[in-house]
């Protein structure tokens, strides 16, 4: 039980980080897509490319830490993942523009976010 719960709060780190990467808590939705199709063009930055692609990693190994704890059989699945997803959003968005202000070399690139 405090194995499972440590999982899932590990979880929500990892969507939690892939949002912050992403900067999904200041960015508009449409500029977000706009940064995402000129990286995948060839003509983002290299940092840009890299945050996107931890960023999938990220959510990749939350999602395979949920499922260690919830079985994809287990009709709890849906609702604990929209849970800790949720969570990760609020994580993100308490913490995730402080993160970006002391780490500003992650984040100051040529992203027009």
């Amino acid at each position: 039980m405090v194995g499972d719960a440590l999982a899932l709060a590990v979880a929500i780190l990892a969507f939690s980080a892939a949002l912050t990467l992403w900067n999904v808590g200041s960015a508009p939705p449409l500029r977000a897509f706009a940064s995402l199709r000129t990286a995948l063009r060839g003509h983002g930055s290299l940092l840009l490319i890299a945050r996107i692609g931890l960023g999938f990693a990220a959510v990749l190994g939350g999602t395979l830490v949920v499922l260690e704890v919830v079985p994809p059989s287990d009709p709890d699945l849906v609702p604990t993942s929209l849970i800790v997803f949720l969570a990760a959003i609020l994580v993100e968005h308490l913490v995730g523009s402080d993160i970006r202000r002391r780490v500003p070399a992650l984040f100051n690139s040529r992203d027009p976010r």
